[in-house]
């Protein structure tokens, strides 16, 4: 899953999501619920080296073009125009990217973070996001460690304890491509962690960014300094396992203006994901927290379960940092919910979006079950007026196993909204009755982007394919005043359909991932299919004297150049787990020459390993952690055909 960093996880790695843009001129065709939709343009990242580039964020303009931000590791990788990017270090490490398209999808251009070679402190960066400004800039945030790291303006860093901890940056870029100025944050602890997720901007220039962070609570100056003074994630001294949300406001020239952060006496999670902003100067964030007396900004809150369960949490704070309200979710039984996106409208209402688990998961509007009666993750997007009040919530669903879960969401004037996300499952239902299948018959993840009305009614649904193992997930997205949006991602895998009905390799044919920028139309239109041609008549045939008839074909029989999908049957096989793992053994159907293994719980996807022995029994091992998970064992003919299948459920103690 392309999902955000979960707070406690260390960005380093989670943030490994990298690209090279290269346009592709012409017209490209979307899957849509099985039908194709045209594009106006479609543009991927190349390198033939091992690499990984992946897109964060994007925002447009009222031209038609795009400010895309994400993170680029590897040697020679084309980021778009034809020129080669060689990441950080050499392209050991992660570099921080923005870069410019242009209204027809074209390259413009960008901006690369670098550093050179340091062994005792290896650096890495990444820009998380951006937002953009009605005179062409835009204002980009991220993370960077290391020493001597520039990230763009030439200005050597050094990040917190002496480039050994990870820090925040901002910076604001030209319509030009320059970078005009760069903010960051600061600290010595030795322990300490900033890592920004979402920025938006206003009128003035100013800009509001939302994220997380974690510091140790000490005698010694061990907080972090985003530009006021010394903020510590726990309220406790002494404690470091916390980690906080943070949301700050930059004045147009790079001057903090202020700092909110949430707290918790004991070790709570919490962290913002997502921010939007008004035209009067307040801002609408949105994220996820855990624990019994997590403050927020307007007093203690306990998040699902009684503390022990992770919430979503969305709250208005105004123009001087002060929060106006606050809505959680809530449940009695185990869950995890998350926001990971909003976007507000000018009426003070908002959008968001993210995922959940659980049988009782309540968003306000009464309680709900994610996929699979609770056991899977869906995605979930609801609409809260000015007051923070629900008015609808809009969910995936499905009956077996499966993953999914929204992460951009950006808003018209008109009310409506649009959804980018990921899924992976045979059957999935993004919230307009259609069971769909993710790639390779529901076995691999693909991307999403919807639209709902002002009401909440799922208009249309786009979505990638593949016929190859793969891994697809949209990551941003930003709509036009004419309905049009650009969305963007990452991409890894051999023959992925981005929707143009062309299988495409990632970068270093298939091995490393790939970013990917698109278009959208709305509505989406559906090419003309092209005439079939009358078939001719068949002269009839008179049998010669004493021939024989053939007898006739059982429908079911598959002769050869026969492209007919055949029943999938069920795939034996009995599944025994200990506190390590899963280990499953059976019989090989007639036909099976290859069997995959996958298992997914609360938004993560786990590979196994299968083995066939002698052609006529199996093995399948897989690793796992503590949790329920919903294992799907899969059996393909030569011809990469999935004609068995079994799901089970089995939980991990």
């Amino acid at each position: 899953m392309f999902n955000p960093p979960v707070p406690g996880e260390s960005p380093r790695g989670v943030r490994r999501v990298l690209v090279s843009l290269v346009a592709i001129c012409g017209l490209a065709i979307w899957s849509s619920a099985g039908l194709a939709v045209t594009l106006p343009w479609v543009s991927t990242t190349t390198s033939t080296a091992a690499s990984v580039t992946g897109a964060t964020g994007v925002s447009t303009l009222a031209d038609g073009s795009s400010i895309v931000s994400g993170t680029v590791q590897g040697v020679g990788v084309d980021l778009g125009g034809g020129s080669l990017v060689t990441s950080a270090e050499g392209g050991v490490s992660v570099s921080a990217f923005t870069q410019k398209f242009s209204a027809s999808g074209a390259f413009v251009w960008r901006v690369v973070s670098t550093a050179a070679l340091n062994v005792a402190n290896p650096s890495d960066a990444g820009a998380t996001s951006v937002s953009t400004l009605a005179d062409g800039s835009s204002i980009v945030t991220g993370y960077f460690t290391g020493v001597n790291v520039n990230l763009g303006d030439g200005v050597l860093r050094t990040s917190s304890n002496a480039g050994g901890n990870q820090s925040a940056f901002t910076m604001k870029i030209s319509s030009a491509g320059a970078v005009q100025w760069v903010a960051t944050s600061t600290g010595t602890a030795n322990k300490s962690t900033v890592t920004p997720s979402s920025v938006s901007t206003l009128a003035d220039g100013s800009s509001v960014v939302t994220g997380t962070f974690q510091s140790e609570n000490k005698t010694c100056p061990c907080g972090i300094d985003f530009g006021t003074g010394t903020f510590y994630s726990s309220a406790e001294l002494g404690k470091l396992n916390s980690w906080s949300a943070f949301t700050m406001k930059i004045g147009p020239t790079g001057v903090v203006q202020w700092v909110l952060i949430s707290q918790d006496v004991n070790r709570g999670v919490t962290g913002g994901t997502g921010v939007s902003t008004l035209a009067n100067g307040s801002s609408i964030v949105t994220g996820n927290f855990q624990g019994g007396t997590v403050n927020l900004g307007n007093g203690a809150l306990s998040s699902a379960e009684a503390g022990n369960s992770q919430s979503v949490f969305t709250e208005l704070i105004n123009t001087s940092g002060a929060v106006q309200w606050v809505r959680i979710s809530s449940g009695v039984a185990a869950s995890t919910t998350g926001g990971t996106a909003v976007s507000a409208l000018s009426d003070g209402s908002s959008i968001v979006t993210g995922n959940f688990t659980g049988t009782d998961v309540n968003f306000g509007a009464g309680a709900r079950a994610s996929a699979q009666g609770g056991l899977s993750q869906s995605a979930f997007t609801m609409k809260l007026d000015a007051l923070g009040t629900p008015q609808w919530v809009r969910a995936s669903a499905g009956a077996n196993a499966s993953t999914s879960g929204g992460t951009g969401v950006s808003t018209r004037a008109d009310g409506s909204s649009f959804v980018t996300g990921n899924f992976l499952g045979a059957a999935v239902d993004l919230g307009d009755g259609t069971l769909r299948g993710s790639a390779l018959f529901g076995v691999s993840q693909s991307a999403f982007t919807q639209k709902l009305s002002s009401t909440g009614v799922v208009q249309w649904v786009v979505t990638s394919g593949g016929t190859s193992a793969s891994t697809t997930g949209g990551t941003g997205i930003s709509t036009l005043a004419n309905g049009t949006s650009v969305v963007t991602g990452a991409f890894q895998g051999g023959n992925v359909d981005l929707g143009d009905g062309v299988l495409r390799n990632s970068a270093q044919t298939g091995v490393s991932q790939s970013a990917f920028t698109l278009a959208i139309p709305d509505p989406p239109v559906t090419p003309p299919v092209p005439p079939v041609p009358p078939t001719p008549p068949v002269p009839p045939v008179t049998p010669n004297p004493g021939a024989t008839v053939p007898p006739a074909t059982s429908p079911t029989t598959r002769t050869a150049g026969d492209t007919t999908t055949p029943r999938r049957t069920a795939l034996p096989g009995r599944t025994k787990c200990t506190a390590k793992g899963c280990v499953t053994t059976g019989t090989v159907p007639a036909g099976v020459k290859r069997i995959t293994e996958t298992a997914t719980a609360k938004g993560k996807t786990v590979r196994g390993a299968c083995a066939i022995k002698g052609g006529r029994t199996y093995t399948c091992t897989v690793r796992l952690a503590k949790g329920t998970w919903a294992i799907t064992i899969s059996g393909f003919t030569p011809g990469n055909v999935l004609t068995a299948q079994a799901v089970k459920t089995q939980r991990i103690r």
